[in-house]
């Protein structure tokens, strides 16, 4: 009765098994208003994400806990982007887009949490858009009533669907699992 009342969207994981993964390079605090100024002169920069650490009141704000919990930083031209989550995961996920990592300030663009476990729905079947620019997207699977941060690759060209490339775009991939290089649990895809 549920696939039939909330059919699944489509996600080719398998190709994001057993992928290379080593720990991320943390873009400094300056380095983040350096890559924001840069995408935003030049207008059509080419895409940038970069890890990114954030403060344990930010983390604390959202229940985020864990080894590999960290901010991915988005940097994209300034226009509508759309935004497709997707997730093959045994544990529940959340995707969490912010847009700052001042814990006291920042605003909550996109905070979607898979509906059960085994389940590719994360956010819209078709995704929705949001404004390009600069946001930080935060990866984490469920236990219990906390959150744990995932591990993640960042600009990869993998497609939800299998298709090669994505010209106009990146996605960011996750894993919640610490021993399996299995990326396909929390992924989020964008495209203008």
């Amino acid at each position: 009765m549920w696939a039939k009342r909330f059919p699944l969207a489509e996600f080719d994981y398998e190709n994001l098994k057993d992928l290379s993964w080593s720990e991320p390079s943390f873009l400094a605090d300056d380095g983040i208003d350096e890559q924001i100024t840069r995408v935003s002169t030049d207008g059509n920069g080419s895409p940038r994400c970069f890890s990114v650490n954030a403060s344990d009141s930010f983390f604390d704000r959202f229940n985020i806990s864990g080894k590999f919990r960290h901010a991915v930083l988005c940097v994209t031209p300034d226009k509508e982007i759309s935004l497709i989550g997707r997730s093959h995961a045994w544990k529940k996920q959340r995707l969490l887009i912010v847009d700052s990592l001042n814990s006291k300030e920042c605003n909550v663009l996109i905070d979607w949490k898979t509906g059960r476990p085994m389940s590719t729905r994360l956010g819209p079947k078709n995704g929705t858009t949001i404004q390009g620019g600069a946001w930080y997207v935060i990866f984490s699977h469920i236990i219990s009533d906390r959150f744990v941060g995932n591990r993640s690759i960042l600009n990869s060209d993998s497609h939800p669907t299998g298709e090669s490339g994505y010209g106009d775009g990146f996605s960011v991939l996750s894993s919640s699992e610490s021993e399996f290089n299995d990326f396909h649990d929390c992924n989020l895809y964008a495209t203008w």
